[in-house]
């Protein structure tokens, strides 16, 4: 973890081991299967939230993560946009450069933004 992930927090590692069974042997092994992976993969490729945002009243605060990708990124950017303008009240929070799991990769930029939005809940709509 410490070589694929190197600018995260240790916090941050031990989270995403967490993911993992530690066997006896000193082995790894996902705690969830193969099978219910594809299966929550599936739901998300299935799922068009976009329908949804006009039935969302309660505030939504985005923390999209820009990996560098500049394509991949403009793209992000133009969807989040668009998603941020459809609902009532929302905020976007970018996180760059950073990896999709930013709350492990920057933990106490994330709790400090979470808690914001949950004792100021006007700061989203601003």
């Amino acid at each position: 973890m410490a070589d694929a992930y190197p600018d995260w927090p240790e916090e941050g590692r031990q989270g995403q081991l967490a993911n993992f069974e530690v066997r006896a042997d000193g082995t790894i092994a996902p705690w969830l299967t193969f099978e219910r992976h594809i299966q929550v993969l599936h739901g998300l490729w299935e799922h068009s939230p976009s329908t949804r945002y006009a039935s969302i009243d309660t505030p939504v605060l985005w923390l999209p993560a820009d990996t560098g990708e500049v394509t991949w990124t403009h793209s992000k950017q133009d969807a989040i946009v668009s998603a941020a303008a459809a609902l009532t009240h929302s905020r976007i929070e970018w996180f760059s450069p950073a990896h999709h799991d930013v709350h492990a990769q920057h933990p106490s930029d994330v709790a400090g933004l979470l808690h914001r939005a949950a004792t100021e809940p006007d700061w989203i709509s601003t």
